[in-house]
């Protein structure tokens, strides 16, 4: 069933006033100014993925298990046991005795959180450090030529640095976890081939599968991951740049006020092109197995948030080309009279411009097909659907319009049958364009909100007060705002679902504490020793899991900054040349030029980078604060517990000591993260009031099109909300301690 078209909805009196009403808050959405919202939309969109939370709430239970290490050390137990060496020797234990290695566990723990320590403080200050000089990139962008000639590849360069730096510093801290789990893991499979029955070794067995595939060295994987996410980065940034260039050619006279738009949407393009490589990098979009995995291959994985064929490239390249499907549907049903409008349904421009608004609309489509390469996936094969479909949609008003000039010419009745079809087709295409749009912007790390621009373009000229033109603007502003909002409420509800998941994880991680807070000397076992070794690599499992991470995050960054220059400084320096000698800056639209294109690209990466730079500066902060106040305290307790004396009564007295710092320890941890997460959730409603304000100004979008953007959006939402609720942390799995007798 057709829609009708915005303006018929609209008394004619109120079309002009809603239509620059949108022309305004396009202008406000894209504003410099805006910048803040834009990278706190980036940073809100994808915090829950990268989110140390439940790891700074399982603090205490380290600690825990560390004073748990010594209670088995101090036991007459552990001095009864003689470990077996396997066949060719122990490739990480020190000793044949049980009791000594207990301890060692405790020495290397110790040693791996103080240079967490210290190295997350740098890490901390280098990333906060990056703020200023991200700022630096963006006061060279917006100043003159000259100035962006002296600075940008200066500027680049120390973020580059940075990024390096701080990756150095976060394996410093992946190499120490690591090898405390390689030490636990080694003394886990001797204990239980000394001691175990055949259930308990087989699943010994399966634990060391986890652990070596923990441990194992990912790093040429992971440079071919980041090798093939730069050649798709490429080939979009060629495709947008492709695209504004035929677009300049061919953008129809008296529409120069929509021109924008296109450009928003080849800098949305860029954007989740960019968050696809990082997730790419970052192993985000990495496939787990289903739940018929063993425990060995389930537990200590990192959620998996991201929809089925998340990486298609229809996704990104819908944000590039959904602007000319815009343009056929105004045409389509911006007519007096509900109809097609054929005045400017036009094959031929006047003035200047050589082509007509169909003509633009076939060529750009014609780009769009061209310079897609389909996965085969679903979203692939709905991408090329809506693409042949507008094309042959264009090719029949074209046969219809090519006969305008004759002089017995009459345009088709808006109540026939052929021109209902023609607007089903046309809403048709547009709904399911925009329910692929609505997809790719609520991505986690895409924010949902359009880039700011450097220049707006022109903002001159009347407002046109009917037909398309007025239709596209209208149509193009309350789907945008649609869009926008649906990606904030799946960020927001997938934040709170994320804090739910949290608050049952700190609740599991009371219980195992509470119980290794029962554990004594007198009378532990053999069994509970091998349950503590167990709960030791769950635990540093799930350290060294988003430990990698943050490896991996700032190698994307890396990455990032480094195809920014090649790809995007340098051709921007280039032009500059021109600039600064005089020459012609190249095809524009609206006043915007292509030197423009490759200026705002820049802006765009660097704030894009500013977003994820956000979020490991936050964890960082938070880690640092907590370090300070209770891990590292908790150590210095552990040191005081290991500390050797033949007096139970000391000893147990230092251990309920242990054991209440551990309890304050947690609930101050509680807090302080309840704190941050209603920060967080205060930032998103404050985007959100926002844009219901701007909302409220415009009238609503056709309701197939709002219908589309919720479906669209539900497909990330569905699916992260999913992953938050199968994540199961190593850390939480049920822990056999039997009773102490």
């Amino acid at each position: 069933m057709s829609e009708t078209a915005i303006t018929a909805n609209l008394p004619l009196s109120e079309v002009q006033k809603a239509v620059t009403e949108a022309a305004n808050v396009r202008i406000r959405s894209t504003a410099t100014d805006t910048s803040e919202k834009f990278v706190a939309s980036i940073k809100g969109s994808a915090m829950f993925q990268n989110n140390w939370d439940e790891l700074l709430s399982a603090a205490p239970m380290a600690i825990s298990l560390l004073g748990s290490c010594l209670v088995a050390a101090s036991s007459s137990t552990s001095t009864t046991v003689t470990l077996t060496p396997p066949k060719g020797g122990f490739k990480y234990l020190s000793y044949k005795q049980l009791r000594p290695n207990m301890i060692q566990i405790v020495d290397t723990g110790r040693d791996c959180f103080r240079i967490a320590d210290s190295n997350m403080d740098f890490i901390a200050q280098a990333s906060g450090k990056m703020y200023d000089t991200l700022d630096d990139v963006v006061n060279d962008l917006s100043g003159t030529p000259q100035d962006a000639k002296d600075g940008l590849d200066i500027h680049m360069g120390i973020l580059k640095q940075g990024a390096l730096e701080c990756k150095a510093k976060a394996i410093k801290i992946d190499v120490a976890f690591g090898n405390w789990l390689a030490y636990v893991n080694e003394l886990h499979q001797v204990a239980e081939e000394t001691m175990g029955d055949n259930d308990s070794k087989k699943a010994a067995t399966d634990i060391d599968l986890k652990v070596q595939s923990i441990l194992l060295d990912k790093s040429t994987a992971a440079e071919a991951t980041s090798k093939k996410a730069v050649e798709v980065l490429v080939e979009n940034v060629k495709v947008t740049r492709d695209a504004f260039k035929k677009a300049s050619d061919e953008m129809p006279s008296g529409w120069d006020l929509v021109g924008m738009d296109l450009v928003s949407g080849l800098g949305n393009c860029l954007i989740g092109a960019a968050n696809g490589m990082v997730q790419k990098i970052t192993g985000n979009g990495s496939q787990q197995k289903g739940e018929g995995g063993t425990r060995a291959d389930k537990s200590g994985s990192q959620k998996q948030t991201l929809p089925k064929y998340w990486d298609d490239p229809a996704y990104s390249q819908i944000l590039a080309f959904s602007d000319p499907l815009s343009t056929l549907r105004a045409i389509a049903v911006g007519g007096p009279d509900g109809g097609v409008d054929w005045d400017s349904a036009t094959l031929s421009g006047q003035g200047t411009s050589a082509n007509g608004t169909l003509v633009f609309v076939q060529t750009m489509i014609k780009t769009a097909k061209s310079s897609f390469t389909s996965s085969g996936n679903p979203p692939s094969v709905e991408y090329q659907t809506l693409l042949d479909d507008g094309l042959a949609l264009v090719s029949a008003l074209m046969t219809v319009a090519e006969k305008k000039t004759a002089l017995d010419w009459k345009a088709p009745d808006p109540k026939s049958e052929r021109v209902k079809q023609w607007q089903t087709k046309a809403s048709e295409i547009f709904n399911k364009a925009s329910a692929l749009s609505a997809t790719a912007k609520t991505m986690p790390g895409v924010g949902g909100n359009p880039a700011p621009l450097l220049n707006q373009g022109n903002r001159g000229g009347t407002m046109p007060s009917g037909g398309s033109l007025a239709e596209k603007v209208l149509s193009t502003a309350t789907t945008d705002l649609k869009e926008s909002q649906a990606a904030m409420v799946a960020t927001q509800d997938t934040y709170l679902k994320s804090s739910e998941n949290l608050a049952k994880i700190q609740m599991s991680l009371g219980e195992i504490k509470g119980q290794l807070e029962k554990l004594k000397a007198s009378s532990i076992t053999l069994e509970q020793i091998r349950a503590i070794l167990l709960k030791c690599i769950d635990v540093i499992c799930d350290l060294k899991v988003q430990i990698g991470k943050l490896v991996q995050f700032f190698d994307a960054l890396a990455t990032m900054v480094t195809f920014a220059t090649d790809y995007h400084v340098t051709p921007f320096l280039a032009y500059l040349d021109k600039i600064i000698a005089g020459l012609p800056q190249g095809p524009g639209i609206n006043g915007f030029t292509f030197t423009d294109l490759q200026r705002q690209n820049v802006f765009s990466m660097t704030l894009f980078i500013r977003g994820y730079y956000s979020i490991f500066n936050s964890i960082a902060l938070m880690y640092g604060k907590i370090s300070k106040e209770w891990i590292m305290p908790g150590m210095s307790q552990v040191l005081e517990l290991s500390k050797q004396t033949d007096d139970e009564d000391v000893l147990e007295k230092k251990r309920q000591s242990l054991n209440k710092f551990t309890s304050d320890a947690q609930d101050a941890i509680h807090n302080e993260v309840s704190a941050a997460q209603q920060k967080m959730l205060s930032g998103m409603e404050s985007r959100l009031k926002a844009i219901a304000n701007e909302t409220k100004l415009l009238p609503p979008p056709p309701p197939g099109i709002a219908k589309a953007i919720e479906q669209g959006s539900s497909i990330v939402t569905s699916a992260a909300q999913a992953g938050i609720a199968a994540y199961k942390p190593a850390s939480i799995a049920p822990t056999r301690l039997p009773r102490d007798d």
